[in-house]
């Protein structure tokens, strides 16, 4: 992402075509994505127990690589304007714009994440297409109590079933990820 990127209040439709591009280009350019993908998402859930040396190289170094493929802006009004470069039909933008947005909301009510923005991911398929993926972007405090952490990353994850939308499947994989740990969690304080 560009330095000035979000100095200005109101990026402009030609900015965001500008940074669509490099998103894209980096993905084009990236190999085994899907395995980088998921490498990062077991990182991620290891982070919150704190990672060795190498492994927090690894993960900043992946973190940064796929960063590269993304967009991210701070206001829906923002990410509306990018979903409109996209093609995607009215309805569709709408779909996205309030599942991820009903992300947002859980995620700006609990304690131990914070919502950065929302962002269009663009991905290559192991066929080398090229796809996107819209998300919002979360930030969560590795500080406080891993059981707290997972608890409210389901919440935020099943966020769009309270506005009536389904899950995909990304988030249907993030909630059982966070659930089986929590089952370990609860089985060592069992244990105890």
């Amino acid at each position: 992402m560009s330095e000035n990127f979000f100095k200005e209040n109101i990026i402009s439709k030609e900015k965001l075509r500008i940074e669509i591009a490099r998103a894209f280009r980096a993905a084009q350019k990236m190999d085994n994505y899907e395995d980088k993908i998921e490498e990062l998402r077991i990182l991620r859930l290891e982070k919150i127990k704190g990672l060795d040396s190498e492994k927090e190289e690894r993960y900043q170094t992946l973190r940064k690589e796929i960063a590269d493929c993304e967009l991210l802006v701070k206001s829906v009004v923002e990410y509306k304007k990018v979903l409109e470069l996209l093609p995607l039909s009215k309805e569709q933008i709408n779909s996205i714009l309030n599942h991820e947005n009903a992300h947002a909301n859980i995620g700006e009510q609990v304690k131990t994440h914070k919502i950065e923005g929302f962002r269009i991911r663009f991905i290559k398929d192991r066929n080398n297409n090229i796809g996107f993926m819209p998300s919002v972007k979360i930030s969560t405090n590795i500080s406080a109590p891993e059981k707290e952490v997972l608890e409210e990353t389901i919440l935020i994850t099943e966020a769009p079933l309270n506005y009536g939308d389904v899950l995909s499947k990304d988030d249907e994989d993030q909630i059982e990820a966070a659930r089986k740990r929590l089952e370990v969690l609860n089985t060592k304080n069992e244990e105890k």
